[in-house]
């Protein structure tokens, strides 16, 4: 995700800085339209009609077709749902209150071109290479018992993955599911690891040549190098504020001299409008399927698009697309999160997010195989990583 948070002066002076509770700490999930008590309010004015900052999305006519039953989607929902931070940083209102700031849907850093795949994946998934390299569109294709049957109809991670956290009011979600990934490769050793996400924050910002307080842009696929070339600590040694102030600009000396968890190798992918080419690219769901069934979580960066993110279907159901026009609804943000699973009756992705455990499926967002197809950015494996 990247975000453009210029407007943290703003939201420090509304209040925010007094805001220093924990993320981790679990409370009852409200049961009315009420701010989350863990989360403060992020002060915004309400956008306009004419002022949704929105993106096209282009999808091949192949897609397209697997699309027209899609449910429509109604833009006065997302008005409602939907405002903006001085330098248009989106931010969502859910059904229960709760606000959590999303990455703008405009230009990124362009992705630097795609390596050949590794020798490792080249060998674990070379019994997949038929099933992936079929067409993806559409719906998840449950494996019959008179087709090759290279993989399990129901993939789910979730068991080796650390506690749901929470990213408050601040735009960390790439820190998130990054560190995320790390818990969880560490968890499947053995090692349950709490890790710090303001300490991965820092350390992005720092390489976008910016701090905590002022984020000029991060594109999820940039922490994959970011986190190999650099070292964090651990979450009681640099802990997750909910504010910008000087806790969260500061490393603190603890953290300073115990930073050795990273990723050793990593493996990153982009969908087609990103560059990638080829049967091993973000939207395909089969190469994802591929991935997870050989035990691999995906740090994933996805586009934001209708109303399912906000209208309390990620706590009933699975978020689809929905049509506008003929066409996939606009992006209006994107969002990063942890792909662990999958269910192919059911037609939909596990992603671990990092919204707290009030929100979505216990912390988790059910998120369909054509959603994926349709919004898809970019994508990457941990290969290997320090000694916990």
């Amino acid at each position: 995700m990247k975000l453009r948070t210029a407007s943290y002066a703003l939201v420090l002076a509304a209040g925010l800085a007094a805001v220093s509770l924990s993320a981790r700490l679990v409370a009852a999930a409200p049961t009315s339209p009420v701010l989350d008590p863990r989360v403060a309010a992020i002060p915004v004015a309400p956008i306009a009609a004419a002022s949704l900052k929105l993106r096209s999305i282009q999808v091949p006519p192949a897609l397209a077709s697997q699309l027209t039953s899609k449910a429509a989607f109604d833009p006065a929902k997302l008005r409602s749902a939907l405002t903006y931070l001085p330098g248009d940083v989106p931010v969502l209102t859910l059904r229960s209150g709760a606000q959590f700031q999303l990455e703008k849907p405009g230009a990124e850093v362009p992705p630097p071109a795609a390596t050949a795949l590794p020798a490792t994946l080249v060998t674990s998934l070379k019994k997949y290479q038929g099933y992936i390299g079929q067409a993806f569109y559409g719906p998840a294709k449950l494996i019959g018992a008179g087709a090759v049957a290279v993989l399990n109809s129901i993939n789910d991670h979730t068991s080796v993955q650390t506690a749901i956290r929470n990213q408050g009011p601040r735009g960390t979600c790439v820190a998130h599911a990054s560190v995320a990934a790390l818990e969880a490769l560490y968890k499947r050793g053995g090692t349950t690891k709490d890790l710090s996400e303001n300490h991965a924050y820092n350390i992005f910002m720092q390489n976008v040549g910016s701090t905590c307080m002022v984020d000029p842009g991060l594109a999820t696929y940039q922490s994959a190098g970011f986190l190999s070339t650099n070292r964090i600590c651990e979450e009681s040694q640099s802990p997750y504020v909910n504010n910008t102030g000087a806790a969260c600009a500061t490393i603190p000396a603890a953290c300073a001299s115990n930073k050795r968890h990273g990723f050793v190798a990593t493996y990153t992918f982009y969908s087609p409008a990103f560059g990638g080419s080829g049967t091993y690219v973000a939207n395909n769901t089969n190469y994802l399927e591929a991935l997870l069934h050989e035990g691999r979580d995906v740090v994933m960066g996805l586009y934001v698009a209708g109303n399912d993110w906000s209208d309390g279907t990620t706590e009933s159901g699975t978020i689809d697309v929905q049509m506008s026009g003929g066409n996939p609804a606009e992006a209006y943000a994107g969002h990063a999160m942890l792909l662990v699973g999958y269910n192919q009756a059911q037609n939909y992705f596990i992603f671990k997010n990092s919204w707290g455990p009030e929100r979505g499926h216990a912390g988790y967002l059910h998120i369909s195989y054509e959603y994926v197809q349709t919004y898809a950015k970019y994508g990457y494996v941990v290969l290997a990583a320090t000694t916990p």
